[in-house]
């Protein structure tokens, strides 16, 4: 297998972002009516709840 270096990938993606979110054209930025969910701390169980409320509301009676 290969050997990754989490720090680094870290470090590469973090800078992508800045960089995608600062150009000029077409920065990477949520949409304005965007829900933003920030799953830092949260399991995959908790982010998949998180989004279900936001989702739920808006789906027709017979999808909940």
């Amino acid at each position: 297998g290969q050997v990754f270096d989490r720090n680094r990938i870290t470090r590469e993606t973090e800078k992508r972002d800045v960089d995608d979110s600062r150009r000029e054209l077409s920065p990477l930025k949520p949409a304005g009516d965007a829900t933003v969910v920030d799953s830092t701390t949260m399991g995959i169980e908790e982010v998949v709840g998180e989004m279900l409320k936001v989702i739920q509301p808006h789906l027709p009676p017979s999808s909940k």
